[in-house]
């Protein structure tokens, strides 16, 4: 069986966006993290099987840059095509951040996104402010995680979760 190796995709804007992750390891290891991001953000399979052609040249994510910003911590900025997330919100967040989240020495530290992204999505109803007055939180993250309390009772569940409403605040 012959696969065909150079496929053209219809209607790609060229345009990308580009996600900032900070990535842990020597300089071999962070450039196979950054090289892994951008397979397993964009395609989801092995570099040797991805087809010549728009999905190699456009589709892929591409390592931009890859520096040092101290001991064995790097920085990369990793582009991707408008086309990967189409106008989904689920789609750019799996994009961005999505099967490489469980994968350690990989923190996403900040998206820019292209105009296309920026129009496709009209932005928050009340912004960051409108948020921090309508929950009267001025001075702490506003941020929850799901709780998979394994072999807790649950007394101490209640717990955990009282503790992550309240931000670690009392």
């Amino acid at each position: 069986m012959t696969l065909a190796r150079h496929y053209r995709v219809p209607n790609l804007s060229g345009e990308r966006f580009t996600v900032t992750y900070h990535l842990t390891g020597d300089a071999e290891e962070a450039r196979a993290r950054a090289k892994d991001i951008t397979l397993e953000q964009t395609v989801e399979f092995p570099e040797d099987l991805v087809p010549d052609g728009d999905i190699r040249e456009h589709i892929l994510g591409r390592v931009e840059t890859l520096e040092p910003i101290g001991d064995h911590h790097w920085e990369t900025r990793i582009s991707y095509a408008l086309e990967t997330v189409g106008v989904e919100l689920t789609q750019l967040l799996n994009i961005i951040f999505g099967n490489i989240s469980i994968k350690p020495g990989i923190r996403l530290m900040r998206m820019d996104l292209s105009d296309g992204i920026l129009a496709a999505f009209n932005g928050p109803r009340y912004g960051i402010e409108g948020w921090r007055a309508l929950l009267g939180v001025q001075d702490r993250p506003l941020l929850c995680t799901a709780l998979k309390p394994m072999g807790l009772d649950c007394d101490q569940l209640a717990r955990i979760a009282y503790d992550c409403a309240r931000a670690g605040w009392t």
